[in-house]
This record gives structure tokens, C-alpha cells and sequence, in this order.
């Protein structure tokens, strides 16, 4: 996960929570990312649904799918529980998910985004400058 990236793409996740497929209700947003050693430091919230009954028990992805304005997703994070990266259980071939322009609002994260795909996130970010050796000055 982020851990693994470099610093400035971890910046680029500042504002942001993951989720995973098969753990839709929970989302871990990033609380601290570091490069040496490499930390990351999440804060867990779950998912609480919207107060809508046509909508009960769906799921953000299905709900992300509805025709509809944008609906807000609601995370409690009363309990503040936090998780390293390596602490986080995901199934490695399964879906992971980006919750951006998340706010605290009290007990609460809360967005009005859609989840996107981590794969079409880190698409759109710019390419890393490659590390390159420095050069030896050319003889004239």
C-alpha cells in the first residue's frame, strides 16, 4: 500500500481513506506517511448507513451506482482505533478503493466523492522522476 510508495505519493493521499472489497465497511484514512524507515499510520472507520430505507444495507460501492446526486458517506471514528499499514487485513486479490476530500465532522468522516479505483488514482497521478546516476562532464 502507501507504505510502500515514495513520500510525494503518499502526499498525494493526503484527505484520503482505502477500503476494501470485501471489507466495504471499514475505511482506514491516512493519518501519517513516511519514507525512511516506511510507516504508514491509518485511523479505521466504519461505515454507517444512510438513513434512507430503499437504500438499507447497500454497500458504498452500490450506493456509488445508484442514479441519483451524490449521496454523503458517514465513517464513525468515535472508537479511535489505529492500524499500521502491515496491521491492515486485505485479500491481495481484491479490489481496493479511494475515498478522497473526506472531512471531520465530530465523531465523524464524512465525502460526498464517489470511491474510485486505487489503480485509476495512481493513473492519474505525475510519473515519478526516475533516479538517475549523475554524470561525468563531457570532455571538449
Amino acid at each position: 500500500m502507501v507504505a510502500q510508495g515514495n513520500l510525494s505519493t503518499a502526499r498525494s493521499f493526503s484527505g484520503c481513506a482505502f477500503y476494501f472489497t470485501e471489507h466495504y465497511e471499514k475505511i482506514y484514512y491516512l493519518l501519517l506517511a513516511k519514507q525512511s524507515p516506511y510507516k504508514a499510520v491509518f485511523l479505521e472507520g466504519i461505515f454507517v448507513p444512510p438513513v434512507v430505507p430503499a437504500f438499507e444495507g447497500l454497500s458504498p460501492n452500490e450506493l456509488a451506482a445508484v442514479d441519483m446526486d451524490p449521496m454523503l458517506l458517514t465513517f464513525d471514528i468515535s472508537q479511535l482505533t489505529y492500524k499500521l499499514a502491515q496491521e491492515i487485513e486485505f485479500d491481495p486479490e481484491g479490489q481496493v478503493f479511494v475515498l478522497s476530500h473526506l472531512k471531520f465532522v465530530g465523531e465523524t468522516l464524512q465525502s460526498y466523492i464517489d470511491p474510485v479505483l486505487l489503480e485509476d488514482v495512481i493513473l492519474g497521478l505525475p510519473a515519478q522522476r526516475q533516479q538517475q546516476a549523475p554524470r561525468e562532464p563531457r570532455a571538449r
